[in-house]
């Protein structure tokens, strides 16, 4: 969960590979794009994911493939093959769908809200703690890039797509955020109401 995180990152910053200076830009930039108590959450979680770890460990659990983007998929017309089973783990089926849905939904004809709709009809009776976390675990995974693209990006309408991104992936974490935010650990609580809003970048 806190594989990209900036404490991460920095000590690689020094190497010849541009990705740890990037996510640590991004994460910069989404701290000056969202509001505050957000970000420390967020960081506070990129830093110590153990509330969220612990919060998902209580879920069902199921093998997941772990690096479900479309590039690893086979589309058939009568089955889907899954490629690249490198980083498969077992986890709650949600943090698929988040991570799914983090690199593939503006592929996807259906769109992200029927998408999360028809997951809620299939998972009716394991209630919403599935999706709640799932969403804090892929704003983890890729509110940086989100706000990287929002703020530096050179083509307009990326970055405008890339902030609306980010404000729903913001909006969509909120209950999972605050149900974390009000766990045992030095999370501060968020207060309400929240729309989901990012304000403008400094």
């Amino acid at each position: 969960m806190s594989l990209l995180s900036p404490r991460r990152m920095a000590p690689l910053t020094a190497g010849p590979n541009p990705l740890p200076g990037l996510v640590l830009r991004g994460w910069e930039r989404f701290a000056e794009l969202a509001r505050r108590d957000v970000a420390d959450v967020v960081v506070g979680l990129l830093d110590d994911p153990a509330p969220l770890v612990a919060g998902l460990s209580r879920l069902p659990h199921t093998l997941i493939h772990g690096d479900l983007w479309l590039v690893n998929l086979a589309l058939e017309p009568d089955q889907v093959t899954l490629l690249d089973w490198g980083i498969a783990s077992w986890a709650p089926p949600a943090v698929e769908i988040a991570s799914f849905l983090a690199g593939n939904a503006s592929q996807v004809q259906a769109g992200r809200e029927q998408l999360v709709e028809d997951v809620r009809g299939i998972w009716a009776c394991w209630g919403e703690d599935q999706l709640r976390l799932g969403f804090v675990a892929g704003l983890l995974e890729l509110a940086w890039k989100k706000a990287l693209d929002a703020t530096e990006h050179p083509d307009p309408a990326t970055r405008s797509a890339a902030r609306a991104d980010l404000a729903w992936w913001m909006r969509a974490a909120e209950p999972g955020l605050e149900t974390l935010a009000g766990a045992a650990g030095p999370l501060p609580a968020l207060p309400r109401p929240w729309d989901g809003r990012i304000v403008p970048s400094r």
